[in-house]
């Protein structure tokens, strides 16, 4: 059973340049804060990019970004009455209001798939991309519908980042009452023998912490995005790590976040190196862990 947050808020994107309104993140996040018991915080940032609008056009962005985050909030009380809503209003690009709002965020929110948001990430690069590179702290991507599922899937590499990523999907069954799917995949037979031994190195000691979550260990011979997004499509949650280390997110597993983030039929939990929860510092059970809304075990 989990404990609750000490506060973080779950931060969500209502929309975006070039976006459409995004319901499903919304309401997953609201969903998401009623789970940790924590306020939602709506963001609407509704700067133009790369380029500065007139006077009179920034101002009818403004009216209509109010209009859309004034429906947002309406929506979060219609659907879940019992969280706690504060809308923030931006004239910053959508990708600094957030990654600004993700300092002091639980987990940051936010939708894909938008209308036209094939062509803004062609010319200008995406929210997603943008965030994966730069957030304080995970950020889940929320496809416009999912499927009916209860499973939580969580990707491991052997490395400290995907400690984390565990950690958060633990908590995440935990808070869901699901089962954790534990995957790994590999190309090439050599590491195929060394699965079993990363799996178990992977799951140390979150068995003792989460009794109360059932896990299934699994591994795929194949390239890791095209194997997870088969496995997204009977997920709830899908949960990777990324390095982070820039916008473009050049490492293996950074390159695979990005994928997911727009290829997934369930919403990715991205859960990055670096910001106040670096992969050198403790894991669960520690003040890291409850700093961000994961349940402290002994």
């Amino acid at each position: 059973m989990t404990v609750p947050n000490v506060g973080r808020p779950v931060v969500a994107a209502v929309a975006g340049v070039g976006w459409a309104p995004q319901p499903q993140a919304v309401l997953w996040a609201a969903a998401e804060a009623e789970l940790r018991r924590v306020p939602l915080l709506l963001v609407h940032g509704y700067g133009t990019l790369p380029y500065e609008s007139g006077l009179a056009e920034h101002e009818l962005l403004g009216q209509a970004a109010r209009a859309e985050l004034d429906d947002a909030v309406a929506s979060v009380a219609r659907a879940h009455p019992g969280v706690a809503v504060r809308a923030l209003l931006d004239p910053q690009r959508p990708d600094l209001v957030l990654r600004e709002r993700s300092m002091d965020a639980a987990v940051v929110v936010i939708g894909t798939k938008t209308h036209a948001a094939a062509t803004v990430e062609a010319r200008f690069g995406s929210v997603a991309g943008a965030l994966l590179g730069s957030a304080r702290c995970p950020v889940v991507a929320v496809p416009p519908a999912g499927v009916r599922a209860q499973a939580v899937v969580v990707a491991v590499d052997g490395t400290l980042v995907s400690q984390r990523a565990v950690a958060f999907a633990f908590d995440a069954a935990s808070r869901r009452r699901a089962r954790l799917r534990v995957v790994h995949c590999w190309t090439g037979s050599a590491a195929g023998h060394e699965h079993r031994m990363l799996l178990a190195e992977a799951l140390a000691g979150f068995a003792e912490r989460y009794p109360d979550v059932e896990v299934v260990d699994d591994g795929c011979e194949g390239h890791p995005g095209t194997e997870l997004v088969r496995l997204s499509r009977g997920a709830a949650l899908l949960v990777v790590g990324s390095h982070g280390r820039d916008r473009w997110a050049t490492t293996v597993w950074g390159s695979v976040s990005r994928t997911l983030a727009r290829q997934s039929a369930c919403p990715v939990a991205v859960v990055r190196a670096g910001g106040p929860w670096d992969v050198s510092g403790p894991l669960p059970g520690s003040a890291w862990a409850a700093d961000y809304g994961i349940a402290a075990r002994s």
